[in-house]
């Protein structure tokens, strides 16, 4: 059940595909969690080359707001009352990024089939 959400996605310029900036979803979930379904901070200016790419779903250089995003998120859930921050890696090669902040694979039948085939892959961290 959502008990919240907010989404906003944002350009560069005029809207088009090519220069999207920003796109995330932020919902306060059921039961008591802050969730991030969806999270991409991107400088369309700065493509990077395939071959030099940390992550599989990375195309251009990102804005160094993750951290910045995470830490209000907790200070967030803090205020509301949750008891956990929420996500799903896409893909599996975003785990460690996600793990680089506290978050830990879910202990559930979904998390250990999410890291056996690679994509969606619910983690979490205790506010």
């Amino acid at each position: 059940m959502i008990r919240d959400i907010y989404y906003v996605k944002g350009w560069a310029s005029k809207k088009k595909k090519s220069n999207v900036v920003v796109e995330l979803v932020v919902a306060r979930v059921y039961r008591n969690d802050l969730l991030l379904a969806d999270v991409a901070f991107m400088d369309p200016a700065r493509p990077i080359p395939m071959g030099q790419r940390r992550f599989a779903l990375q195309t251009h250089k990102g804005l160094g707001l993750l951290p910045t995003h995470l830490g209000n998120m907790q200070r967030k859930a803090e205020e509301l009352g949750c008891e956990q921050l929420t996500l799903t890696a896409a893909i599996r090669d975003l785990v460690d990024l996600f793990s680089s902040f506290g978050f830990v694979v879910e202990d559930s039948e979904m998390g250990r089939r999410g890291m056996q085939i690679g994509h969606g892959i619910p983690m979490e961290r205790d506010v």
